[in-house]
C-alpha cells in the first residue's frame, strides 16, 4: 500500500500553515524552553535541526504532546 500523498499548495498556503503552527506554539507556551513542559513545537521557527519540534504536526502523539492533569489537578500516569 502506497503512503498517502500530501497536498501541495502554493506559497500562501505554506505560509498560512506555518503561521498557524507558530501562533499555536506561542499561545500554548511552547517557544523557548517551554517545549520541555508543554509538548513539542509544531512550527519550524527554530530551524530544521530543532530537537523540540514534532515529527508530524498534524498527528497527536502521547510522547510529544502535552496532556495536562487528568483528574482534580493531579497528574496520573
Amino acid at each position: 500500500m502506497a503512503p498517502p500523498e500530501k497536498k501541495k499548495g502554493n506559497i500562501f498556503t505554506a505560509f498560512k500553515e506555518e503561521m498557524d503552527s507558530f501562533v499555536d506554539d506561542a499561545i500554548n507556551r511552547r517557544l523557548g524552553a517551554g517545549a520541555q513542559y508543554y509538548g513539542k513545537r509544531k512550527s519550524s521557527f527554530y530551524g530544521a535541526g530543532d530537537k523540540g519540534k514534532k515529527k508530524d504536526r498534524n498527528v497527536f502523539d502521547n510522547e510529544e504532546d502535552y496532556r495536562g492533569p487528568a483528574n482534580a489537578g493531579y497528574f496520573k500516569w
